[in-house]
């Protein structure tokens, strides 16, 4: 519940299930479970701003020291109810001189209609490499055009990198150092109460996985 309680507030997804942010980085290991201190969580929205705050502090276990897990996510509505800008910086710090910090700038724009357009970028840099601010290497890129509908055409388009020192410590990625090209063409009706079909469409669907 500590992690569940309001966790969209600390979404920040790619295609899948890949994320910026993965609550279950902390506190496991290999499988194991790791002792957590203790830690602070705040979550809540001050005007147009949605703002999650967390910060838990992890035992010594085996290999892995005792860490310091930290993720800021701020998020504000821009131009209409349906569109936001916003940003999240993670932390990962052993006591041992370890560490590993990300962070990401995110925004979804309803563009006309049911058309929406969405841009995410997130770096990560940590202790064993040494990177560019705008190097690639370390960087995430998601582009995405979509139309949500359910009657009549719907497509979503997306371009996605992950770079071969994308590392977030504190995310989730199920691949590394690919670029992606996809997804989904689909034209669909909704018959209408008489029917015992509740909707039903054809789609075409299609992806690309390409080593950088």
């Amino acid at each position: 519940l500590f992690f569940q309680e309001r966790s969209g507030n600390f979404e920040f997804g790619f295609e899948e299930e890949n994320s910026l942010f993965y609550s279950r980085r902390i506190g496991l290991h290999e499988g194991n479970q790791v002792r957590i201190y203790g830690g602070a969580r705040l979550v809540g929205r001050m005007g147009s701003w949605d703002i999650g705050l967390l910060s838990m502090q992890t035992e010594k276990f085996d290999d892995l020291p005792s860490e310091n897990s930290s993720v800021l996510r701020l998020c504000r509505q821009v131009l209409n109810p349906y569109s936001y800008v916003g940003g999240m910086v993670t932390a990962r710090i052993g006591v041992d001189g370890t560490w590993n910090t990300a962070y990401g700038v995110d925004s979804i724009i309803r563009m006309f209609g049911d058309d929406y357009f969405s841009l995410k970028w997130a770096q990560t840099f940590e202790d064993a490499h040494s990177h560019g601010a705008f190097s690639l290497d370390p960087a995430r890129i998601f582009v995405d055009w979509e139309r949500r509908k359910m009657r009549g055409l719907h497509y979503k388009l997306n371009y996605s990198r992950a770079g071969e020192d994308y590392q977030p410590g504190l995310g989730y990625e199920n691949r590394q150092d690919f670029t992606r090209f996809g997804d989904i063409i689909e034209y669909g009706w909704i018959p209408g109460k008489e029917s015992k079909l509740l909707n039903h469409g054809v789609y075409l669907e299609g992806f690309s996985y390409l080593r950088n």
